[in-house]
């Protein structure tokens, strides 16, 4: 069921296909895209699909200064597979990927999207995610502050999965999703009763 073949991947983002075939193009769309956020979606691809190994990832900083590292690209499939199997994830199901693609939360987003077969609707990051979401959302990850300011909103679309980036204060929000989880090193961590 988990794709984890990098040249037998293909993701959907924003009502677009794209696979390994396409790394010219998107090698072409992470420099023409006029929209910042998939600019950078279209660049991450280029570089997931490229015969290299590794990934350059960038940590938050939320546990100490933020790092720059190379990523096997195996080991964030593996991550990605138990995220997607835990959630229950499925081929067609719809992501959104609201979080700056210089970290790794928002790489692991597009991962997790390639792993299950996924579509993905890119938002500039902003406090406030599911403001202009008309699509339902299946899978969401945000940090804590984009949640805390999407629960005083209301939005025409529809949210199934919470996956918050962080471990700070996520208990707080438990009552308002069907499913709210957050990151820690063991894993996925359900944070509903």
């Amino acid at each position: 069921m988990w794709q984890t073949e990098i040249e037998r991947q293909h993701v959907g983002v924003e009502g677009r296909r794209f696979s390994a075939a396409d790394l010219h193009e998107l090698a072409a769309l992470s420099v023409e895209e006029e929209d910042e956020a998939l600019r950078a979606v279209y660049a991450f691809l280029a570089e997931w699909f490229s015969p290299a190994s590794t990934v350059e990832v960038q940590t938050s900083g939320s546990t100490g200064v933020p790092k720059r590292m190379r990523v096997e690209k195996a080991r964030m499939m593996r991550s990605a597979v138990r995220t997607c199997e835990f959630l229950g994830l499925r081929p067609g199901d719809t992501a959104l990927l609201c979080m700056d693609l210089k970290y790794i939360g928002a790489k692991m987003m597009v991962v997790r999207a390639l792993v299950a077969g996924l579509h993905l609707w890119v938002r500039r990051p902003s406090g406030h995610p599911l403001a202009d979401v008309e699509e339902r959302v299946d899978f969401l990850s945000v940090v804590p502050m984009q949640l805390y300011n999407t629960l005083g909103r209301r939005t025409s679309g529809s949210v199934w999965h919470v996956f918050v980036v962080s471990s700070w204060g996520a208990e707080r929000w438990t009552r308002h999703w069907n499913g709210v989880w957050s990151t820690c090193p063991a894993g996925c961590i359900p944070l509903t009763a």
